[in-house]
């Protein structure tokens, strides 16, 4: 049996532009009460006003906003696990029970600094602390699961149910609100795998998921999302394991789908249920390695994986926040951020225990940052949105090594984004975000 307890605590204030506020639209040097969103002066929204603000090349205020939170979270587990014999069948039972408690606290405002036409900050004004958001939002849960891996000859079974009660709660100190929900949720699925013999395994399974809501979108009305996964696959292991091989179709169905405020919109809408959601496809995977097959000595691996995923929206989007990203989506779009094809390549040589070298590229393909699957930066409402458009196919390629000094000592070493491809990772929270440029990492690995 195994107790858990454990307390956490994180504190931040990320201190970070806002919007734009009061721009001078007409080039006099006087504010004209005209405000716009990060995400909007970036697209060039209005005829560019806000993004010459950004550049410096326009009157205008900035409004930064002190991001002030403090997170918590603590609890204890208990996961017993009984090993027992039924005749010729093989049990390992998992059972336990968790109670969790966390909760943030966010005390948040607004400064105002005004710049001039020449991008000069000529004055400042301090926001209150707790002025923009002072609120709580906990959640206590008791959580509770059991699990039994059944083994019977070459078969093994692997049924299991989680269920889980939440309470949870909220107050506004400004709004002088607050509010409370509780509810109970569950998931579970079965499992399993046969090993035909030494090279053949085929394995699958069901299983039901759930992914709750925050406590002011639970205490809003939102309801939990659920989904349904099937997968089923076959793996084959040659003698010596130096080729392996395996491919698994898979198909899960989301309903209620969740979008948080703070990745579906700007961050000033609700949390949301936007609909429901299929995700389909294939996966494959290769590995050889002929430095093991051929006795040479020295590991030579090769491998190629593979991913296909078709995941649309099964119905039209429920998204009634024109920011958010799955505002305006229609049955059969994409859904954002999940390409239809992924790839990843490799291969090495490792003298064990002395030195190795290893190169790898990974393809990433399009994809949509909204599930208008629009390629063009205009939010449903159809006004400039730095966050809607397209994120272009990328192949970048890495490459690492290391080198042991000695039994406890090795020099570790690498270049991520070897030929330094420019891509765009994310078009959120406020625009376009570039993928990790190339760098050189240089280490050493102690062993006591």
């Amino acid at each position: 049996m195994t107790t858990t307890l454990y307390y956490t605590r994180f504190h931040r204030n990320w201190y970070k532009l806002n919007d734009l506020r009061n721009i001078d639209t007409d080039g006099d040097g006087t504010g004209d009460g005209v405000n716009q969103s990060l995400a909007a002066a970036i697209a060039g929204a209005g005829g560019d006003v806000g993004l010459d603000v950004l550049r410096g090349d326009r009157a205008g205020t900035l409004r930064v906003r002190a991001n002030n939170r403090d997170y918590y979270a603590y609890g204890v587990s208990i996961d017993p696990r009984i090993q027992f014999q039924t005749g010729e069948i093989e049990h390992e039972l998992r059972f336990g029970i968790r109670l969790h408690r966390d909760y943030v606290e966010r005390f948040q405002h607004d400064d105002l600094f005004v710049q001039d036409t020449n991008g000069a900050i000529i004055s400042s004004t301090p926001g209150i602390p707790g002025s923009q958001d002072n609120r709580r939002e906990e959640s206590l849960a008791l959580a509770g699961y059991v699990q039994d891996e059944i083994k019977l000859g070459k078969l093994t079974l692997t049924p299991g149910i989680r269920v889980e009660q939440i309470w949870q709660d909220t107050k506004n100190r400004n709004a002088g609100t607050s509010g409370d929900a509780d509810y109970a949720v569950a998931g579970g699925g079965v499992g399993f795998n046969f090993k035909h013999d030494e090279q053949w395994t085929f394995f699958g399974g069901i299983h039901r998921g759930f992914s709750t809501p925050s406590p002011s979108g639970a205490v809003a009305g939102l309801r939990e999302e659920s989904s349904i996964a099937f997968e089923g696959g076959v793996r084959f292991t040659s003698p010596k394991r130096a080729f392996i091989v395996e491919a698994v179709a898979f198909y899960s169905y989301f309903d209620d789908l969740i979008v948080v405020s703070n990745v579906g919109g700007s961050g000033s809408g609700e949390d949301e249920n936007v609909g429901r959601v299929d995700s389909f496809g294939i996966e494959f995977l290769a590995q050889y390695d002929p430095g093991i097959a051929f006795d040479w000595g020295f590991s030579m691996p090769n491998f190629f994986s593979f991913t296909w995923t078709n995941a649309e929206l099964a119905d039209d989007s429920d998204s009634t926040d024109p920011e958010s990203i799955f505002a305006g989506g229609e049955k059969g779009n994409k859904v954002p951020y999940v390409p239809e094809y992924l790839a990843t390549i490799g291969t090495g040589i490792d003298f064990k225990k002395k030195w190795g070298i290893f190169i790898t590229g990974s393809f990433t393909g399009k994809s949509f940052s909204s599930a208008l699957n629009n390629d063009d930066f205009l939010n449903a409402n159809g006004d400039p949105d730095a966050r809607f458009g397209e994120l272009d196919p990328h192949f970048v390629v890495d490459i690492s090594g290391y080198y042991q000094l000695n039994e406890q000592a090795k020099i570790v070493a690498g270049v991520h984004n070897l030929f330094d491809e420019v891509y765009v990772a994310s078009r959120h929270p406020h625009g376009a975000r570039p993928g990790a440029p190339q760098f050189l990492y240089v280490g050493m690995e102690i062993k006591f």
